[in-house]
């Protein structure tokens, strides 16, 4: 008995490198032996590993040709090469022009969206910018309205209370209760 393994090994680029045909003279009781197995998983340990890379693709086909002479060998291994190269060339063709098509369609509707959204950005910013008026905060420093204090630094604008409450502050930096409204009677 023989075993025909054909191994068509394909470039990225999708052009055929080689097609190797090996002719092992292994008896097999059963095409699903313990020995066909083996060979499989040692030929080609992962399909999908193989499929993605796409460097190699594995076909395997088994026939018994002990009582074949060799013409009709030989039309089955033309036959096996036919449909080889029908399957795999117009397959991975239309997976390869297709995988291209839709990264460089993503990639620049992608980059297109994220630059809108940049440019919408910066104008927000631009405009933020131009309508904001800058803030002048007053200080005065060095100017005692009572004995009791004993500095003249100037007291820090940075602080949260003075936005919030600014007569409590003008209270506390000239140590003066806050002038009360009075009311008319």
């Amino acid at each position: 008995m023989t075993m025909i393994l054909v191994f068509v090994l394909i470039r990225s680029n999708l052009e055929w490198m080689s097609i190797l045909r090996l002719m092992l003279q292994t008896p097999l009781a059963d095409h699903h032996s313990s020995r066909d197995k083996t060979l499989d998983r040692e030929v080609a340990p992962n399909s999908k590993q193989f499929s993605a890379r796409n460097d190699a693709i594995v076909i395997r086909g088994v026939h018994d040709v002990a009582t074949d002479t060799s013409a009709e060998t030989r039309k089955l291994e033309g036959k096996l090469d036919a449909h080889v190269n029908l399957q795999f060339s117009v397959r991975n063709d239309v997976i390869f022009i297709r995988g291209v098509h839709d990264v460089a369609t993503d990639t620049s509707a992608e980059t297109k969206k994220l630059e809108g959204k940049l440019d919408a950005l910066v104008n927000l910013v631009t405009q933020l910018a131009a309508n904001q008026k800058p803030t002048s905060v007053a200080r005065v420093c060095g100017i005692r309205s009572s004995n009791n204090r004993h500095t003249s630094v100037c007291p820090s604008s940075q602080q949260s209370d003075v936005d919030e409450h600014p007569e409590a502050y003008a209270a506390n930096t000239y140590s003066r209760p806050p002038q009360q409204k009075r009311q008319s009677t």
